[in-house]
């Protein structure tokens, strides 16, 4: 892992997320401030757990704290490479989550009457 270069997003997206060092370690139970202090000078590589949490909590995708992608999130890689504005996001984002649900509903119904054909 190259910790050098990874040192500075985990600081960054801590900090862009409004949390401090000391929040951070309330929020995790199983982290210290000291540990997370360490991971974000890179002198300690994090665990599994750390790497599964922070995200997260952040709001990042682990890829963006990792420094292997330039974007933190799913959403803003979209917006980018699809070349949308924030509203046009959202428009289609809400387009998706309707029809993923109407998709469930229409399942649930069509479950429902082959058993009560039965």
């Amino acid at each position: 892992m190259k910790i050098k270069t990874i040192n500075n997003r985990f600081k960054v997206a801590r900090i862009n997320a409004g949390y401090s060092q000391r929040d951070v370690s309330h929020i995790l139970d199983f982290l210290s401030f000291q540990a997370l202090s360490l991971y974000e000078q890179g002198k300690r590589v994090p665990s599994n757990m750390v790497l599964y949490s922070l995200p997260k909590l952040y709001h990042v995708s682990l890829d963006y704290l990792l420094n292997e992608d330039d974007y933190r999130n799913h959403e803003e890689f979209i917006i980018s490479e699809l070349g949308l504005n924030e509203k046009s996001f959202l428009i289609l984002k809400s387009n998706l989550e309707r029809t993923t649900i109407n998709t469930i509903l229409k399942k649930f119904i069509q479950n429902s009457m082959l058993r009560s054909e039965e």
